[in-house]
């Protein structure tokens, strides 16, 4: 009322005054009411809609539990809020919120909203979701009042507190489910108290916000390992394949990283799961038929995975979610299919009988064959072997849908070794499933036929492989089916042909000298090119600027100039800075879709110009384009996708070693120097150098040492001083 009397205030005390002030306070108070009016009507509206969307799903969706008729355990609308009392009159219970010593024990029950900002508790003032019924309810739990801080409610948090210690006492690991609900500053206190016993805490979380930015606000904050993804999240098989590809690891033939690299934004790394508790059975959604080959391309992936008892099993609805009890144990009618799962999950890394090592974590490819085909890749950076497995999805069931017959050949690159594993979900003569009311028990009259270890020609999904070449050095086998059903899955054990293979490891073995990285899967030879022996020590001041730098004037002047992108753009340098500027831009990101790389995986042309342009030179220079010409000579006979990351390893090779080089001929103050000064003097190498046409002053002849060379068009020896470029 201050604030009205202060505002609608008279122009006199004039009857006529006093009555107008009063009709525009009527008149506001009159436009307030509405807004509000228009307000209560729109959360009306949503409660409305989304009781009617709860019914729906509830009784009539197809997708939906369909409870049936309205019971006081099943009633028409989920209840918002608990008290531990007997059940009352509506007006009762309204009394009650008044009365102190009752209130306190009327609670709100936790759930999920829709859309809603994670960052935002729904149960605090200023919230309507209580009100316009958004909330997806969990009738087992209550939302728990923490506040701003311990002292808010200190027993529930100390509480709490103890609760963390003794799990993180006696766990490694633990899963922070809904952490989207739960307040940020509430999952930081006790995480930092689990951290306190379990310093390297496994941390898992079930995240849902809807926005990887704010992902990363709780990935970063909470210190989480892995957010759990869900296979099951996929409409078709394609989305199934970007999601391995996304989650799944680095691509295939990715650069090798230093152990100091720069921080580069990423996505948080993966639990996947095929699917979790909180997913409908996918046999409902999918079909039967979809276990097998969805289980193979989770288990592909080059991360965490994981799955849920009873998909394994067949069980055909949920019961770990349920509440569930079965006075029994859970069924196998079909034990080839719970034994498949740890069998293809022996295809994950550290596995030596496929050669992944924690040193050499595998890399992934996946291939989207057809609508339903999904071959998914994972090879070893160390001795190139591969695993490749080709799945058929059965999203549809194969008895109520069409699937073609007609499968598509499939090239694999390199010499298939042997069919690691075949297998094909089947139907077998047996009654159809019936649910048992005492014990949980799966679909019996499905069931998987597998076969292990065998040879390409005894499989009974492949009709027939050929053998043909991609360019001169990349072998392919063309894999034609026969048998590839809905439901089934072939994996082979694939390396490289044995050319490609003795090169790689040749090249691998003369990388050890720059980084021991390379040690694996290298391969020793007696023959080897005598240049790759020699170092580059010998090299001058002035001949390391032709080697490293040069831009493109002072390259025209000897008749060359700077190699050009197709695409994209020139390079910055003839030398090998030129190139090495690129790269290090390329090679944090990983970005293999890079202009650069193309050029590389599509022909030897800047291979060829790093070397010929330093063997067009005389003395040292050309020595080190000899030494480049030959690792390029191992480069060349590798298989194309496999050429930017070693043409990366051995460049780099190259260039730090010049680097040093360079700078023993310098000062102890550079030498001894930190990093920035030591590249700060590098301004010297690259600003000085010897044109090929001289136009100092001579020298006098009376001074020593002064350089010269013979001139190649007089025949007659110059001067040849290390000049400032301008």
């Amino acid at each position: 009322m201050n604030v009205a009397l202060a505002t609608f205030i008279p122009h006199d005390n004039g009857p006529a005054a006093i009555n107008e002030c009063c009709n525009w306070f009527r008149k506001r108070i009159e436009e307030l009411n509405s807004e509000k009016h228009q307000l209560m009507n729109y959360h009306h509206e949503q409660a409305v809609n989304c009781l009617l969307g709860n019914v729906f799903y509830e009784r009539l969706a197809g997708h939906g539990p369909k409870l049936g008729p309205v019971t006081r355990k099943h009633p028409l609308v989920t209840r918002y809020f608990t008290f531990p009392f007997e059940d009352i009159s509506l007006s009762a219970e309204e009394s009650m919120i008044h009365v102190p010593n009752k209130a306190c024990f009327l609670m709100a029950h936790n759930g999920w909203v829709m859309g809603d900002d994670p960052l935002r508790n729904f149960a605090e003032p200023g919230s309507d979701v209580y009100l316009r019924r958004e909330l997806i309810c969990w009738g087992d739990s209550v939302k728990l009042r923490y506040g701003k801080k311990p002292e808010d409610c200190p027993y529930l948090w100390a509480h709490m507190k103890k609760y963390t210690e003794i799990t993180a006492t006696y766990f490694q690991g633990v899963r922070l489910d809904n952490c989207h609900s739960t307040p940020l500053h509430v999952a930081e206190y006790m995480l930092d108290a689990a951290r306190k016993l379990q310093p390297n805490l496994y941390v898992v979380a079930e995240l849902f916000t809807g926005s990887e930015d704010l992902d990363n606000v709780f990935v970063t904050r909470l210190g989480i390992s892995s957010l759990i993804r869900e296979a099951m999240s996929a409409y078709d098989s394609h989305e199934e394949g970007r999601l391995v590809y996304r989650y799944g690891g680095e691509p295939v033939g990715s650069f090798v990283q230093p152990c100091l690299r720069p921080l580069m934004p990423a996505i948080a790394h993966a639990l996947f799961m095929d699917i979790t508790h909180d997913n409908e059975c996918p046999i409902v959604h999918r079909s039967a038929y979809d276990a097998l080959p969805s289980t193979t391309i989770v288990s592909m992936a080059c991360c965490a995975s994981g799955s849920t008892k009873g998909y394994d099993e067949l069980v055909p609805h949920q019961f770990l979610k349920s509440g569930f009890t079965p006075n029994g144990i859970l069924q196998h009618h079909h034990p080839a299919l719970v034994k498949l799962t740890p069998k293809v999950a022996l295809l994950r890394p550290g596995v030596l009988s496929i050669g992944f090592t924690k040193s050499s974590e595998p890399r992934v490819y996946v291939d989207q064959v057809d609508a339903d085909i999904v071959a998914v890749t994972r090879h070893s950076p160390s001795i190139h072997q591969s695993v490749v497995s080709v799945s058929r999805t059965a999203f549809r069931n194969p008895k109520t849908s069409f699937y073609s017959k007609e499968v598509p050949q499939m090239c694999i690159p390199g010499k298939i070794e042997e069919v690691v594993l075949e297998a094909r979900t089947v139907e077998r003569n047996t009654a159809p499933y019936r649910k048992d009311a005492n014990s949980i028990n799966g679909i019996p009259n499905i069931t998987v036929e597998i076969r292990e270890h065998i040879q390409l020609n005894e499989s009974k999904i492949v009709k027939q492989a050929g053998v043909t070449t991609k360019g001169p050095n990349e072998y392919i086998q063309e894999i034609e089916f026969e048998n590839l059903s809905p439901g089934s899955v072939i994996i082979f054990r694939v390396s490289l042909d044995p050319h490609a293979q003795v090169a790689v490891g040749i090249l691998r073995n003369h990388l050890t000298q720059f980084s021991p990285h390379f040690k694996s899967g290298s391969l020793a030879v007696d023959n080897a090119d005598p240049i790759l022996k020699i170092p580059f020590a010998s090299l001058t001041l002035a001949e390391l600027n032709q080697v490293l730098y040069r831009c493109e004037s002072e390259e025209q002047e000897d008749g060359g100039g700077c190699y050009n992108i197709p695409n994209w753009l020139p390079l910055k340098y003839a030398g090998l800075q030129g190139l090495m500027s690129v790269l290090a831009e390329i090679r944090p990101k990983n970005d293999l879709g890079h202009p650069f790389c193309d050029n590389l995986r599509s022909g030897d042309w800047m291979i060829d110009y790093v070397s010929n342009r330093l063997i067009s030179r005389s003395g040292t220079i050309a020595e080190v384009g000899k030494w480049l010409q030959a690792m390029f000579f191992y480069l060349k006979q590798i298989p194309r996708y496999l050429i930017p990351c070693y043409f990366d390893a051995i460049l780099i090779g190259a260039y730090t070693t010049l680097l040093d080089v360079a700078w023993k001929q310098m000062s102890s103050f550079v030498q001894n120097g930190s990093t920035f000064v030591k590249h700060l003097s590098l301004g010297s190498v690259q600003m000085c150098g010897v044109g090929r046409f001289s136009s100092l002053p001579l020298l006098s002849p009376s001074l020593t040492d002064v350089p010269c060379r013979l001139n190649e068009i007089t025949r007659e020896k110059e001067q040849c001083c290390v000049s400032l470029a301008a």
